[in-house]
């Protein structure tokens, strides 16, 4: 059986943010070299492609991937291309929340 992923509204804003980011940066930068565009087209790309893959995973197997992370509480933490999501798992319910997401153009 499949868990369900919802997003806490404050790391959905924040993936609209980095793609945007890449799509306004991207654009600015594109006139002054077709290069740039072709990174600006590959980061929106892995983008895309990071989170499709980080929902996929999640919904089959969150708690085998990633990795505990503790800080002011406990969560965990997957890695996929440039995207960083911390999440819960609540076993119960079959339910994954992503709590936050970052972009980490080193992984990239």
């Amino acid at each position: 059986m499949r868990y369900q992923i919802e997003w806490l509204p404050s790391a959905e804003a924040n993936l609209q943010r980095i793609w945007l980011y890449w799509q306004q940066e991207g654009a600015a930068l594109s006139n002054v070299l077709d290069a740039i565009s072709d990174l600006r087209s590959r980061e929106l790309r892995g983008i895309a492609e990071s989170c499709n893959a980080i929902e996929r995973t999640l919904q089959r197997q969150p708690l085998k991937v990633g990795r505990e992370y503790r800080h002011q509480r406990t969560c965990r933490v997957l890695e996929n291309g440039p995207l960083v999501v911390g999440y819960d798992v609540y076993e119960d319910e079959r339910r994954v929340t992503i709590l936050a997401v970052s972009y980490d153009d080193r992984r990239n």
